[in-house]
């Protein structure tokens, strides 16, 4: 979660503001500031963990702030479904 140990707000709070601001400029500067404000940033997946918003975080902190950031999500692995 994109949040300072000293923030107010919730985590759903906070996860509703990073669900407005990951695409765009606002992501990126989002991504930034939380790179300069905490050790570890976590991301989520409901899919795949490659080419989300966890690579794009990895990214931005990569070329700005490096910050260690692990992804979480599911393995990059044909999906078996039905019989």
């Amino acid at each position: 979660m994109f949040r300072s140990p000293t923030s107010t707000k919730t985590d759903e709070e906070a996860g509703k503001e990073l669900a407005k601001k990951t695409a765009k400029e606002s992501g990126k500067e989002l991504a930034k500031k939380a790179a300069k404000e905490t050790k570890m940033i976590l991301t989520v997946e409901e899919h795949t963990k490659f080419g989300g918003l966890g690579s794009m975080v990895a990214q931005i902190t990569a070329a700005n702030h490096p910050t260690k950031v692990i992804n979480l999500g599911l393995p990059d692995t044909p999906a078996i479904s039905g019989k």
